[in-house]
């Protein structure tokens, strides 16, 4: 999923997820365990605790969550030329 934060929260470290949804996220080796979290607008929040950092791909279920957001507002300082 495109445009997910993955970032660890006592690092104050993190990313977000490309446009084909894949993440580079490097942590210190000597962090164990480590805590990431995953956020999306309109989906809850995953916090995630890995005793092992893993190798390769991690897949993470994110949930839709509607209730949570009333309305999502976007704004720009810029024109948009036509």
């Amino acid at each position: 999923m495109p445009g997910v934060v993955v970032y660890s929260p006592e690092l104050q470290i993190g990313v977000a997820s490309n446009a084909f949804g894949f993440y580079s996220l490097t942590l210190p080796k000597n962090v164990s365990p480590a805590h990431v979290v995953y956020q999306m607008v309109g989906f809850t929040s995953v916090d995630t605790t890995f005793n092992h950092l893993p190798q390769g791909f991690t897949n993470i279920q994110m949930v839709p969550d509607a209730s949570s957001m009333q309305a999502l507002v976007v704004t720009s300082d810029q024109a948009i030329k036509t």
